[in-house]
């Protein structure tokens, strides 16, 4: 029950987020404004960051960037939150509540 809770909250937040955050929040491929979050089975995705003038990496670990993965739910066109600006937001929103 308290998952489901916690669940709830980032679904509620990443809302609040989108409406604070984004400009334009209609989906520039289709104009639709609506969109789902995914928070399971987990709430981030996790893509390795580095640039083109990088070396491959494929015999070490990449460093890696979490994201939250928001999509289209009539395109299914896919935007991706950065998790550490995403939490910043939440921590300030916490601190004004207080």
């Amino acid at each position: 029950m308290a998952q489901i809770e916690i669940g709830k909250a980032l679904l509620d937040d990443v809302r609040e987020f989108i409406d604070q955050k984004w400009m334009h929040s209609e989906c520039e491929l289709c104009d639709t404004d609506r969109w789902m979050i995914f928070p399971e089975p987990t709430t981030h995705v996790y893509l390795p960051i580095g640039d083109e003038s990088a070396p491959p990496r494929a015999y070490y670990a990449q460093p890696m960037g979490a994201f939250i993965p928001v999509s289209c739910v009539n395109c299914g066109n896919l935007r991706l939150i950065d998790a550490r600006i995403f939490e910043k937001w939440r921590r300030e929103k916490g601190e004004a509540e207080k």
